[in-house]
């Protein structure tokens, strides 16, 4: 929305952020094979069907990759075998 409104500083500083986000995301979530639940439950390395929500969402809506396209397919891989 910034760039549409020709807020390039702003549009700038939102992409910062996003990516700070990210990075803090994976870090805390991401096993190597999929994301964890959270970091505090007894269930945080239960592979859950909506570990991916934000990102169909995401896909849904246009807003490009929350997490890069071979962590989502890995973990989609995951979720199935867990379901097998």
């Amino acid at each position: 929305m910034a760039r549409t409104l020709g807020e390039n500083d702003a549009a700038t500083e939102y992409h910062r952020l996003f990516l700070k986000a990210q990075q803090t995301y994976i870090d805390k979530l991401w096993n190597g094979e999929y994301f964890r639940y959270d970091t505090d439950s007894a269930y945080r390395d239960s592979v859950q069907a909506d570990q991916l929500a934000g990102q169909w969402y995401a896909n849904m809506t246009g807003l490009g990759d929350l997490v890069p396209r071979e962590m989502q397919l890995t973990a989609s891989k995951r979720y199935l075998i867990s379901m097998s």
